[in-house]
């Protein structure tokens, strides 16, 4: 009998390779040896969109994944893997990405049911050498019932300092903690990457809070703060590279979906140069700054 699988021409098998989910490359593997090898190939897993919703085992009521079948999946590629985008998460599966994928540069986290501190605090014990991470985004998915994540000013400030190459950090959902926290945790930093920072929490924000920030983070070019984590929304793939002028876009388009009794608010300051009068905290809903660097 002929073996019609050992006979596809390996460019074929790559392209057709090339469109599969991490969930169906890990089932796809188990076909054959050759199409092991191929499965494995770097390529396929550099950078990954891990949707629970392309494994129909889940609950199609809730969307989350177990870290049990994550590491199914992921464990033979842990140390290839730099990039990954992730929708439906729980504490232990983030805190399973950040300890045992050892070349993670960027993690986008997208729509969880609850989520907690616990999720990001690295033990010692475990992880003794400094975080790669680049980017770190939390996106509240628009589509859940609840965006909020449980996350205190401590722990934000510890992860951050645990990442000396972190340049990029989103908080883009309903969170609650004091700028004094996370301010006292930077401070104490000896070496801080952090170039661009959005967090929803403009309430707890005075004037002299970001002329401390900027003052600590020394290469800091933006600053986006927000009221809550309603202007960007679920991000998907499509919108996977954050930059300032994407912030700037979603909030104006977010406003325009409002009601007619808000248009006429003040909905974004955008400055290129300190400070921040405490009039203009209090007048606009959203602020912008650019460092001028």
């Amino acid at each position: 009998m002929t073996d019609y699988i050992s006979i596809i021409p390996n460019e074929i098998l790559y392209k057709v390779l090339s469109g599969l989910s991490p969930f169906d490359l890990s089932r796809v593997r188990n076909v054959s040896k050759k199409f092991r090898y191929m499965s494995d190939h770097p390529a396929h897993w550099k950078s990954i969109i891990l949707d629970p919703k392309d494994d129909m085992r889940h609950d199609t009521s809730l969307f989350l994944w177990n870290q049990k079948d994550l590491k199914n999946i992921l464990h033979p590629h842990l140390a290839i893997i730099e990039k990954i985008h992730i929708c439906g998460v729980r504490d232990n599966v983030i805190q399973y990405l950040l300890l045992e994928c050892s070349n993670l540069r960027e993690l986008t986290i997208c729509g969880w049911m609850t989520l907690s501190e616990h999720s990001f605090r690295i033990p010692l014990e475990k992880k003794k050498t400094p975080l790669l991470l680049r980017s770190l985004r939390l996106i509240g998915d628009t589509q859940q019932l609840t965006n909020f994540i449980s996350l205190d000013s401590t722990t934000l400030g510890q992860l951050i300092t645990k990442c000396p190459y972190l340049e990029e950090l989103s908080v883009n959902c309903e969170v609650h903690f004091q700028a004094e926290g996370l301010l006292k945790s930077l401070k104490m930093a000896t070496s801080l990457a952090l170039k661009t920072l959005v967090i929803a929490t403009k309430r707890t924000w005075a004037s002299q809070h970001i002329t401390e920030l900027f003052e600590y983070c020394k290469h800091l070019e933006f600053l986006g703060l927000m009221p809550d984590g309603a202007s960007i929304g679920h991000m998907n793939e499509q919108t996977t590279y954050f930059s300032a002028e994407t912030l700037l876009k979603a909030v104006l388009s977010n406003t325009q979906k409002e009601s007619a009794d808000r248009a006429s608010e003040k909905v974004l300051l955008e400055k290129h140069s300190l400070p921040v009068e405490e009039e203009e905290m209090e007048a606009f809903h959203n602020i912008a700054i650019f460092s001028g660097l």
